[in-house]
């Protein structure tokens, strides 16, 4: 596994041009911005239900909003990808994944991102749902690769999830992005993996390689200075990740 020393927006420039993508978990839509702006793919569907979830496994995620604000959220995406949806280049599926999975191929998808619920039963779900759906030589990418203190707070298993999936599947654990909710990469194609990472090296981006992974104990470390936590520029709060 590469721990790539960037973060996810930067991570979509190595990423194929042209494909058809997914991502699983909208909200308001500013990565859904991102991935159309930087990858150009040829087809992106938008999956969300946008929908209030009433259990205890989601209550203290701050994406879990009222229906009212889900309406509005849901209405935005809609407007502010008008064009993109009139041309065909963009679908929006307003239904939770599980519901519109069949609706693809196997083997349909370049890759997807996969950032919806992030409990373990969650995640696991949408990664073993979708990795048949998802080109040999395709990604899985998704989001909140992390088990710092806010993400406990939230009832994250995206972690545990991911490494199980990790180790029950013929995925390998590509690449991991150095943030303070960092985006995880894998893959089952060594083709794959070897050009997204000398994409990245001959930009003369920093790459850290963690051998043996996940067979290492993971935990995102919060940074303090003099006591006090430090902060990136978006406000979150700075982790260091320690395998």
């Amino acid at each position: 596994m590469y721990l790539m020393i960037f973060m996810r927006d930067q991570l979509l420039s190595y990423l194929p041009k042209g494909g058809v993508v997914a991502e699983i978990g909208v909200a308001e839509g500013y990565f859904s911005k991102t991935i159309l702006e930087t990858t150009l793919p040829s087809k992106l569907h938008l999956i969300d239900p946008w929908e209030h979830q009433e259990r205890t496994d989601y209550a203290n995620d701050p994406n879990n909003v009222p229906d009212q604000e889900n309406e509005m959220r849901y209405r935005g995406v809609v407007d502010k990808f008008s064009r993109e949806i009139a041309a065909g280049k963009m679908e929006v599926h307003r239904n939770y994944s599980s519901q519109v999975i069949d609706r693809f191929p196997d083997g349909y998808f370049d890759w997807i991102y996969v950032d919806a619920l992030h409990t373990y039963e969650g995640v696991s779900a949408d990664l073993n749902q979708f990795a048949p759906k998802v080109k040999a030589d395709g990604f899985i990418l998704g989001h909140d690769y992390t088990n710092c203190l806010a993400a406990q707070e939230m009832s994250f298993g995206v972690v545990e999830a991911v490494d199980d999936f990790v180790r029950q599947s013929t995925h390998q654990f590509a690449a991991l992005t150095h943030e303070a909710f960092p985006t995880y990469v894998l893959s089952r194609s060594d083709q794959a993996i070897q050009s997204l990472l000398s994409a990245v090296l001959l930009d003369e981006k920093s790459v850290v390689e963690i051998k043996d992974y996940p067979g290492r104990k993971f935990v995102h470390h919060l940074v303090l200075g003099n006591g006090v936590a430090l902060r990136y520029k978006d406000g979150t709060f700075m982790h260091v990740p320690s395998f």
